[in-house]
This record gives C-alpha cells, sequence and structure tokens, in this order.
C-alpha cells in the first residue's frame, strides 16, 4: 500500500491512504476515484460506493476494476496450476458486468462504459472495468467543497 502511494506522489499524483468507508476528505472534492481490485473483498460495498459518491464532484468520474473469478479458476486449471485455483483471495463476492453496472446504478452512478480485458467477451476475460460518473439527481448533500480534513 505504502509502496503504490509513493509511486503516484512520484508522479505528482495526490495519493493518501485510508478507510474506504470513511474518507478524510470534504464533500465534492475528487474529479475521479479508481476503484481497482477492491470492491470484490468488501463486506459492505454499497456504504464505500456512497462514501466514493460523496467525496466525488458533480459530474466526477469512476473507474472500477474487477475479476472474473470463474475465468481465473479455469484458466488456472488448464494450466495445471491446481494450488492457485483452490486458492480462496479473500474475495466476498463476485461479480459480472450486469450485477456492477445495477449495483452503480441503484448507488447513485451513470455507466457509461463497460468494457472486458484483455478479452471483448467476459466469459473468457480476466478483468471486467466500468466508468461511471456521479448522478447528482439521486442524494441529497452538503455544499462543502475540497481539501483534506
Amino acid at each position: 500500500m505504502h509502496e503504490n502511494i509513493e509511486i503516484c506522489r512520484n508522479f505528482g499524483l495526490p495519493a493518501i491512504r485510508g478507510d474506504v468507508y470513511h474518507l478524510d476528505l470534504e464533500n465534492d472534492c475528487l474529479d475521479m476515484a479508481i476503484f481497482m481490485e477492491v470492491i470484490e473483498h468488501l463486506e459492505e460495498p454499497e456504504r464505500a460506493i456512497r462514501e466514493i459518491w460523496r467525496v466525488l464532484k458533480p459530474g466526477g468520474k469512476l473507474a472500477v476494476i474487477f475479476p472474473n473469478d470463474a475465468f481465473l479458476k479455469i484458466a488456472r486449471i488448464l494450466l495445471l496450476r491446481f494450488r492457485e485455483a483452490a486458492y480462496d483471495p479473500g474475495h466476498v463476492h463476485q461479480w459480472t458486468h450486469g450485477e456492477m453496472k445495477s449495483f452503480l446504478n441503484k448507488n447513485g452512478f451513470l455507466v457509461y462504459s463497460s468494457i472486458s480485458v484483455p478479452f471483448k467477451l467476459w466469459h473468457i476475460s480476466l478483468h471486467g472495468i466500468i466508468f461511471a460518473h456521479k448522478n447528482e439527481k439521486i442524494f441529497t448533500k452538503d455544499d462543502t467543497r475540497c481539501h483534506h480534513k
């Protein structure tokens, strides 16, 4: 975690370490959030995504990257990596594109793009990436602006 923050800072990006359920940021302060390989580990993804919604500026963008656990398991078996296929990576929920789109739409986001990587077909891809922007019509909010608390 600390290494990732340092890499961002070395490129001039303002990165901070925090608790996804209680971000130490004011409302409406971020232009974009990247949720990479996180949401599948969360016990309360609704709480986390609403917290991200809170700190994104109106129209702010969100990218959610999540694994295709079913195909990863099949790929490991086909490659004779049985120990890895049986490994539990701590994923609480296995998401599909449809589930993720519905989840984001129900929690204050409008999905505008969805891709699978490295292949276009979800069933043979390793990861899904969903792009959405904050939908201001969903929740009420305070009108505070951005700075670290």
